[in-house]
């Protein structure tokens, strides 16, 4: 039993519990007196991600490949810096809103990740940004936190 339940098996059961209970806590979500009952409502992409993230795990549980020892002091570094980015893009999200958090995400993104071709990150950062705001907030009216811009555009 020990031999079955490896490193790589007992991060992705890690994965499962935490992703069964971000998933319970997307369907326990009170959506608020203007939420509508048919409609997408602000928990419907997460919970997507989460499905996609369960099976992910699942997979990863049963096929975890062969243990190799790696260096990883190299990674650790740009995981650390990657994690504090998504962490900040979360506590962002919220209190700015959806384009404004999800341009400084992908431009400081891009720069953790050392690509530094502005010409071409700028207008790249900026065009999905307004795709993905314009997806989520016109196309399927998922009601998402208002910020600065969105507050300006009817």
């Amino acid at each position: 039993m020990a031999a079955f339940l490896s490193g790589k098996r007992l991060l992705a059961l890690l994965f499962i519990i935490s992703g069964a209970i971000l998933l319970r806590e997307t369907y326990t979500f009170e959506g608020g007196f203007l939420a509508d009952e048919g409609a997408m409502g602000p928990m419907s992409y997460p919970r997507y991600l989460l499905f996609g993230w369960l099976g992910a795990s699942i997979i990863f549980f049963f096929f975890p490949g062969k243990d190799r020892a790696e260096d990883t002091s190299k990674s650790r570094k740009a995981l650390i810096k990657a994690a504090i980015i998504i962490t900040a893009y979360v506590f962002m999200f919220v209190y700015i809103g959806l384009l404004e958090s999800t341009i400084i995400f992908l431009l400081a993104f891009f720069q953790a990740e050392g690509y530094r071709n502005y010409k071409l990150s700028i207008p790249l950062t900026l065009v999905s940004s307004f795709l993905f705001w314009f997806v989520f907030e016109r196309l399927l009216a998922v009601p998402m936190p208002g910020g600065v811009i969105s507050a300006l555009i009817p």
